[in-house]
């Protein structure tokens, strides 16, 4: 079998600029979605992939299993740290 090209576009919405809740997050999304659908030929498929990243370093979100504390870096850590434990 012969392999073929499988192309994505990867589009990241900046957020800065946006209050951070939920609500006006899946507005945007889906803002941007419709627009990319009515503006742009070729598109065989348009998804949304949720994911979270850390407000310090904006990589990944990631916690260890253990305590879940974060651990992608050192601001975060503290910030967890500073946390009363439940």
């Amino acid at each position: 079998m012969k392999a073929q090209i499988n192309p994505k576009v990867i589009i990241e919405p900046d957020l800065k600029y946006i209050e951070n809740h939920p609500h006006m997050v899946e507005s945007l999304v889906r803002e941007i979605t419709e627009d990319a659908k009515r503006h742009v030929d070729g598109i065989r498929d348009i998804y949304t992939e949720w994911g979270y990243a850390c407000g310090f370093c904006g990589c990944p979100w990631e916690t260890a299993l253990e305590d879940g504390a974060p651990v992608c870096c050192g601001e975060a850590l503290e910030e967890y740290e500073k946390e009363p434990t439940q």
